[in-house]
């Protein structure tokens, strides 16, 4: 069974009808989740090859949305609030990381 959540996520849900689900290509998947392809660049940019990053800022920037697609400045926020919750305690507590970043 597919259910469709506000905005561009569907979320498949098991059945015992066992129908093939229907496929998304990754195109197609930015393309509807996504503003611009050049937003979906700069989330990649932002996540910086991170799995944990990049489902971090996909998470708060899709919060942002809302049922509107992911724009420049939901991926820009979310990306800065998650340096601000997860990377900025470790460099502000390391002086030398702290200095070479001011």
């Amino acid at each position: 069974m597919i259910i469709d959540v506000p905005g561009f996520l569907r979320v498949a849900i098991a059945d015992d009808d066992n129908d093939p689900l229907p496929s998304i290509t990754p195109d197609e998947f930015v393309a509807l989740a996504f503003t611009r392809r050049d937003v979906f660049e700069e989330y990649v940019r932002a996540s910086e090859g991170v799995p944990r990053d990049a489902i971090n800022i996909l998470s708060l920037a899709a919060r942002q949305a809302g049922a509107s697609g992911i724009s420049m400045e939901n991926v820009r926020v979310a990306a800065r609030l998650w340096y601000e919750r997860d990377k900025q305690p470790a460099v502000a507590s390391n002086p030398a990381a702290n200095d070479l970043l001011l």
